[in-house]
């Protein structure tokens, strides 16, 4: 059975929905085991090796910890398809500084 994967890459919020198509050629969606349906905060954890550590609700738990805020990415849609150069002229102005 064919599966299918839908993915809303937001800046704020992404969605996934899984789903296959089923012998009668009807699709079938598969609900996600979190409680809002595969909506995750746009949000990753990076290593300073650039390893990725964590993503949607982890990550942003991790802004609270002021030992790993450095890691702490988001709002970097724009940041996606840039060079390397682009990329570190552009995340330094996403930094946001937490009271």
């Amino acid at each position: 059975m064919p599966r299918i994967i839908g993915l809303d890459f937001g800046t704020t919020n992404t969605r996934i929905h899984l789903g296959y198509v089923d012998r009668a050629g009807q699709v079938a969606v598969v609900d996600l085991p979190e409680s809002d349906r595969g909506s995750l905060p746009t949000v990753i954890i990076v290593s300073e090796a650039g390893a990725l550590q964590g993503v949607g609700r982890q990550a942003e738990k991790a802004l609270q910890n002021p030992s790993l805020r450095d890691s702490v990415r988001f709002e970097f849609k724009p940041c996606l398809g840039r060079g390397q150069y682009d990329l570190e002229a552009q995340t330094a102005g996403l930094t946001m500084e937490l009271k």
